[in-house]
């Protein structure tokens, strides 16, 4: 018998949530369509609606909303005010703040924190960041190239007399390293 309450409890509350779904993009649908469309007075279904989710028919029906802009928002390629209309909402304002206060982030927020979590952590360097590699790369290019030059040096100071006088030449060019052209070198070892 308890079970047979529970089903029709959740068909209850299943066909409150198809007649929501079915008047989702019309702002003007409220608490007395929802109570006429299940042929209840506003206070009987109030009371049933508070007993079984313990939510007011208006807290019921823009749950129903937020959930469906949820789902528009992380699907779809839309704007919230969009959103927001095609949700019911009167106002893209009024939306931001149900949003808000639903899921505690704003649309956007909640849509960065979601990819995120389903596609791990993604960081897009700032300016700055890149920055900061660029100047690092720098400086280890030129560390490479100090490390040659004194490689190439004491190789010079070790080698054969009779071997210094030949042509074997290094050439050493941080060209196209930098993008700064005063900062670019070309350097000659013999």
């Amino acid at each position: 018998m308890d079970s047979h309450y529970h089903d029709m409890n959740q068909l209850f509350l299943q066909r409150l949530t198809e007649i929501t779904e079915e008047n989702l993009t019309n702002e003007h649908f409220n608490v007395d369509d929802l109570a006429s469309a299940m042929n209840m007075s506003h206070t009987k279904l109030y009371r049933k609606l508070k007993s079984l989710s313990h939510h007011t028919i208006s807290q019921f029906i823009r749950e129903i909303r937020l959930r469906k802009a949820q789902e528009i928002l992380l699907n779809e390629d839309v704007t919230a005010s969009e959103i927001a209309y095609r949700t019911g909402f009167g106002s893209p304002t009024y939306f931001n703040k149900c949003f808000h206060e639903y899921y505690g982030y704003s649309p956007l927020e909640f849509k960065k924190r979601e990819i995120q979590k389903r596609y791990g952590f993604v960081s897009f360097l700032s300016r700055k960041l890149k920055s900061k590699i660029h100047y690092f790369l720098i400086i280890i290019a030129l560390a490479i190239i100090a490390a040659l030059f004194f490689f190439a040096l004491i190789n010079h100071d070790n080698s054969d007399p009779e071997k210094s006088h030949s042509h074997n030449k290094v050439i050493i060019s941080s060209k196209g390293f930098n993008r700064y052209p005063e900062a670019n070198t070309t350097c000659l070892i013999r």
